[in-house]
């Protein structure tokens, strides 16, 4: 497998000449690239001459995993869509759009327009409706804001927050915008009348974080280290979060360490948080159990359990 660097030289070889591959401007010095005859696509930037490629030759993801995509929005979705979604399949329309202040807004169609199916008389079309998820990545392939339904006015909003993150992507957390899989911060006290809701995030999460252990053996650079992480209000200010952690087990090369991480962030003050051990499993074992919408329950109990004390003040002391 090449690395940015290497697979830069190689695209950018067949720049001129376009014999295996098209090239389209992206603008700010990127480019999108698609293998001709497979479904392979690549982002490119000449800046740093660098290139990532973002769809295998199989159609699916090649360099994002699961965190990539925001799963509790696609729950209700058609079965093959919300298949797509989760398994990060690619099989309609992918595309870049053009790129400003360093970001930029991806396209991503899980389900197309029934007329894709139909015949030049009409013949096989379906009644399907067009699905497609956005999201916003950086001019270094980052995943700033993770695939999801939006509409124009939401997308406006996540640029806005894209160009934040991409400012310093290790310090500032993507925070959802979406009513249907947030709440107010006045609800943090409430958070019971809300199972729902939050079972339906949560099972997304779990989605999410067995996919993340599946692929785990392709991503390399995650360093032993899966992780999904939510945040339940939609304030970058001010928030709770769930994170399901994993971490890799010494001396194995597939069991991790599945931890429960609850905090609060308020701007301008410690965070506050707990954490629970849930166990050590393999990456198969991971999927199983993250697969059951059931075991939700069990995750939305320990973290409304670990809001009440956060809360309450009533911490766990260090051990």
């Amino acid at each position: 497998m090449h690395n940015s660097k290497e697979l830069y030289q190689k695209l950018i070889a067949d720049l001129t000449t376009e014999k295996q591959y098209y090239f389209a401007e992206r603008g700010e010095g990127m480019l999108q690239c698609c293998e001709k005859n497979a479904d392979r696509i690549f982002l490119i930037n000449q800046n740093s001459q660098e290139a990532w490629e973002l769809i295998s030759a199989n159609g699916r993801f090649s360099l994002w995993d699961a965190s990539a995509v925001e799963i509790a929005s696609a729950l209700n979705m058609p079965y093959s869509a919300k298949r797509n979604a989760i398994e990060l399949n690619a099989p309609f329309y992918f595309g870049i759009n053009e790129f400003n202040n360093g970001v930029v807004c991806v396209s991503w169609t899980l389900q197309p327009d029934g007329r894709y199916y139909a015949d030049e008389s009409g013949f096989g079309m379906e009644d399907d409706d067009e699905i497609t998820v956005y999201a916003f990545i950086d001019t270094m392939a980052n995943i700033l804001i993770p695939f999801q339904p939006m509409d124009d006015d939401l997308k406006n909003r996540y640029r806005n927050q894209a160009m934040e993150i991409s400012k310093n992507i290790d310090e500032i957390p993507y925070i959802c915008l979406v009513p249907e899989l947030t709440l107010p911060l006045s609800e943090n006290t409430h958070l019971k009348a809300h199972t729902d809701k939050l079972q339906k995030i949560i099972y997304g999460m779990m989605l999410q974080f067995g996919s993340q252990a599946k692929n785990a053996y392709k991503h390399e650079d995650n360093q032993g280290r899966l992780g999904i992480f939510t945040a339940i209000n939609p304030n970058p200010e001010h928030y709770l979060s769930l994170t399901i952690l994993g971490n890799l087990v010494e001396g194995t090369d597939d069991t991790y360490e599945i931890i429960l991480v609850t905090s609060l962030f308020k701007e301008g003050t410690e965070p506050l948080g707990c954490c629970t051990k849930m166990g050590k499993f393999n990456s198969m074992e991971i999927e199983e159990i993250m697969g059951i919408e059931e075991n939700s329950k069990i995750i939305l109990d320990n973290f409304l359990q670990s809001v009440d004390m956060i809360y309450s003040g009533n911490m766990p002391q260090p051990q």
